[in-house]
């Protein structure tokens, strides 16, 4: 732990990254302590598990899919109705993306806990959050893998992550946080 707090010092951001398993197999409650506590501005990016982490620090359920595990599966990407901070920006109204998981948020449960996020449900038939931003802290997650070679726009995805953190470094009003 202490390096990886010795390590994060010198970062301009955090990507919480994909991996098996559910958010409570990991001791992951120190990093949140010390990023509120520490590094409230560090921008986080949470991928598949790291997005489940990011919201079951916040007191949502993480539970399997409704449906089967979906594993390799391209999915249909919409932050159209929603206005989103970089890197969502970089999403066309049917982006591709590709989806692996057995776990997920579920739409209906997190509405009820989700009052500091903005969560966008999945396009598709499942009912699960497909993205969320923190409405105070620089922190987000996907469901989906920008970085799978299938993803469409996963290299854009990213860049437009990197812009956000360059511009979280320099002081400058927050983007808009609210549904359009």
């Amino acid at each position: 732990k202490a390096q990886i707090k010795d390590a994060l010092g010198s970062c301009s951001a955090l990507v919480l990254s994909p991996g098996p398993g559910h958010p409570s197999h990991y001791d992951t409650a120190w990093l949140r302590d010390f990023l509120l506590g520490r590094m409230p501005e560090l921008p986080v990016l949470g991928i598949c598990l790291g997005h489940q982490t990011l919201l079951w620090w916040d007191g949502m359920q993480v539970s399997r899919s409704p449906t089967k595990p979906v594993h390799g599966r391209t999915v249909s990407i919409s932050s159209q109705d929603w206005d989103l901070p970089q890197p969502f920006g970089a999403l066309s109204p049917s982006s591709i993306m590709v989806s692996y998981n057995s776990l997920g948020v579920s739409w209906q449960l997190a509405q009820s806990c989700a009052h500091d996020w903005i969560l966008v449900p999945s396009a598709d038939s499942i009912p699960i959050v497909s993205m969320a931003v923190h409405r105070s802290r620089p922190w987000m997650g996907v469901q989906y893998h920008p970085e799978s070679f299938a993803s469409q726009c996963g290299p854009e995805f990213f860049g437009s992550f990197a812009a956000f953190c360059a511009q979280k470094s320099k002081p400058a009003a927050q983007p808009s946080l609210q549904r359009s």
